[in-house]
Order: C-alpha cells, then structure tokens, then sequence
C-alpha cells in the first residue's frame, strides 16, 4: 500500500500507472538516511509530502538555487 501523502489525499489515481520501484533501488533507498547522517548531510522529512515538493520549497527558500535530477516528478516545479 502507498504511503499516505497530500497529492493521493486530493487525487486518488496519482500515479495509478506507473511501476513500483525495482528492488535494488528501494534497498539503497533504505539505506539514505545511514549515509546522509554519517556525510552530515542534512535530511528533510515532511510527513505527507514527497521529496520533489520539499526540494521545491527548499529552492523557494534559498536563492540563489540549483537542483539536478532525473526524476522526472521535479518537472512540476519548473
């Protein structure tokens, strides 16, 4: 089951189509925040939202910015 968060809340079929992450990612994934803490790098987690929507704010916040991804869900903040 999806996480709960305040795009599926307001549109039930957000990302309705799309394929689960393959296994070796989610396992790095698991992983993050390990590695953030011992980099020192900071780690925002906002209950509710998805990583695009914090980068998103943080950009907002913080000027002059750059963020660079391939996920493809960024392209909403453009």
């Amino acid at each position: 089951m999806p996480t709960p968060t305040v795009r599926r809340e307001q549109y039930a079929d957000y990302k309705l189509g799309r394929t689960p992450a393959p296994d070796p990612l989610r396992v790095q994934l698991a992983r993050f925040p390990e590695l953030a803490e011992v980099l020192g790098v900071p780690l925002h987690r906002v209950p509710g939202w998805e990583a695009h929507d914090i980068l998103a704010t943080l950009a907002r916040r913080v000027r002059p910015s750059l963020v660079v991804s391939g996920d493809t869900d960024l392209l909403q903040i453009v």
